[in-house]
C-alpha cells in the first residue's frame, strides 16, 4: 500500500518555507553551476537548475541572501526533470540534504516573505 502524500511529507521533519534565492553549486566534477532556490528548510534546499546532479552527489553552495553569502555543503537527496511543460526556467529539481542545519533567521517559516524578499 502507497503511503500518503501528508504521510510522505512528514519524513522531512521540518516545515519548508518558499524561498527564491540565488546560488552558486560546485561539486567535484561540475564546479561553478548555478541555480535558484524554490524552498528551503532548516535542513535542506530545492534548487531548479539546469545542471544535472547524480543522487548522492556531494555539492558545496553559496546561497546569495541579500548581501550576505551563506556557505553550506550537502548532498543530493533527490533529482527531478521538469516536463517540457513545465513553466520551470531550468530543467532539473535538485533536493539537497545539508550537513549542517541553515540559520534560524534564514529557515523559520515566519520569516517567508522575508525569505523570498532577500
Amino acid at each position: 500500500m502507497m503511503a500518503s502524500s501528508s504521510v510522505r511529507d512528514d519524513r522531512r521533519g521540518t516545515p519548508r518555507t518558499p524561498a527564491v534565492l540565488a546560488v552558486a553549486l560546485d561539486s567535484e566534477n561540475k564546479p561553478a553551476r548555478h541555480g535558484v532556490t524554490r524552498d528551503l528548510s532548516a535542513n535542506g534546499l530545492l534548487i531548479v537548475t539546469p545542471t544535472h546532479f547524480a543522487k548522492g552527489e556531494r555539492l558545496k553552495i553559496k546561497v546569495h541572501a541579500g548581501a550576505l553569502g551563506l556557505d553550506v555543503v550537502g548532498r543530493v537527496a533527490r533529482v527531478d526533470e521538469n516536463p517540457i511543460s513545465s513553466p520551470e526556467l531550468w530543467r532539473y529539481r535538485v533536493g539537497v540534504q545539508l550537513d549542517e542545519p541553515l540559520p534560524v533567521d534564514l529557515a523559520d517559516p515566519r520569516d517567508a516573505p522575508r525569505a523570498a524578499r532577500l
